[in-house]
């Protein structure tokens, strides 16, 4: 089914709807499925029938027109089953990758709509499954928002669109959602080269319903530095030394993050990443370091190459410390808490696999920072909403 728009008293309305019968009539070439133009009659400028509340844009699938219940039940249904950050790979390494953007779970043909005022800068990708129109913010020049899986595109690159405009529908073949990402461009760079995009943290411009704390996993992980196989040498509590890796299993479980999947009678997803967390290394009931770790509102991620190597600087392989890698409901992300540099901010670097909690470290006048002896490691995480969770785990220092 296609939808069309149709904007009042406009001067090229025959030639738009001209193009858009030839555009439908190619379409239908390429996909077998009967596709039904239906005309949505726009007034502008766009107001909005239902309260949008401040400092938040609407989500994608808001049409202005529905009221102020309507528009509450689309926050109490929004199922989100990927976000921004998001441990996402299969069996190679190099299938592994951040996932950039919301995934918002909309049956094909939704219509969609403009989040914010903007000029269309590029309609791109691959075939119509996977096509990404990028709007710019006309009062914030270089950032923008990304709609991918979008299909039936009523806009042109170089036009001026209004927030709450009709933009196309949901277009996907496999689960059906559209993937909607915050973004900058490369200095230099073009919109319409994926390469040249920067994606930034989306989801503090959307309202999410959320009272639920993070899952944090325990017993937690310790690695030595750029090894693989955890260090296990103990029935109950690890002995470590040297440089170690301190890696948490973690899962935001969010009321926007699980449903029950069309045609499925199973409840999926809760498996969402989490948006910040610190721990804490405790020894005699007192807390000696702080250390800020994974904070997603700062983190950006590129495309790139090389993407899959910074996923796995951040991120465990799920076949090292999952027993079904393949299961994607409610699992796990496996943070490698120890690779973030102090005061972090940009995009997470191969390098930082370096990075290390060094048991060894001496003091300015040259004692342990860690002398040997038990230490309590003490994770606090954060969803999108602030919702914390806090969980422990023990560990034993032995140093030669």
């Amino acid at each position: 089914m296609s939808i069309f728009i149709k904007r009042k008293n406009s001067l090229s309305h025959i030639k738009y709807l001209l193009f858009l019968t030839w555009f439908c009539t190619a379409c239908q070439e390429e996909d077998p499925r009967i596709r039904v133009p239906i005309f949505i009659e726009q007034e502008f400028p766009i107001s909005y029938n239902a309260l949008v509340p401040e400092g938040k844009v609407p989500l994608p699938h808001h049409n202005p027109t529905i009221n102020q219940d309507d528009a509450d039940q689309l926050t109490e249904d929004l199922f989100i089953i990927n976000n921004y950050g998001l441990y996402q790979g299969a069996e190679e390494d190099e299938s592994c990758y951040f996932h950039n953007a919301l995934d918002i779970i909309l049956p094909n043909a939704t219509p969609i709509f403009a989040v914010e005022d903007g000029i269309v800068r590029a309609n791109i990708g691959g075939d119509q499954y996977y096509r990404t129109l990028v709007i710019e913010d006309l009062d914030d020049i270089s950032e923008a928002w990304s709609y991918t899986h979008i299909f039936d595109i009523a806009v042109s690159p170089g036009e001026i669109v209004e927030k709450g405009q009709f933009l196309g529908v949901v277009n996907f073949k496999g689960l059906e959602h559209i993937h909607i990402g915050r973004m900058k461009i490369r200095n230099g760079g073009s919109w319409t080269n994926f390469q040249d995009h920067i994606y930034t943290f989306p989801d503090d411009f959307f309202t999410l319903k959320d009272t639920m704390k993070p899952f944090i996993k325990t017993p937690f992980h310790f690695f030595q530095n750029h090894e693989n196989s955890p260090i296990d040498n103990s029935e109950t509590v690890d002995t470590i030394q040297g440089q170690v890796d301190i890696v948490v299993s973690m899962r935001d479980a969010g009321q926007y993050s699980g449903d029950v999947l069309t045609g499925s009678s199973e409840y999926w997803g809760d498996r969402l990443a989490i948006r910040n967390v610190y721990y804490n290394i405790v020894k005699d009931g007192l807390v000696i370091d702080q250390i800020e770790s994974f904070d997603f509102r700062k983190i950006e991620l590129e495309s790139s190459p090389t993407a899959w190597k910074t996923t796995l600087t951040a991120y465990k392989h799920r076949r090292i410390l999952d027993s079904d890698p393949n299961n994607y409901n409610m699992f796990y992300s496996h943070y490698v808490l120890t690779h973030i540099r102090p005061n972090f901010e940009g995009s997470i670097q191969p390098e930082d696999e370096n990075l290390a909690w060094d048991t060894q470290q001496l003091n300015d006048d040259g004692t342990a920072a860690y002398p040997n002896g038990l230490y309590e490691i003490e994770v606090h995480a954060f969803d999108t909403n602030g919702n914390e969770a806090v969980q422990s785990d023990l560990v034993y220092i032995k140093n030669q």
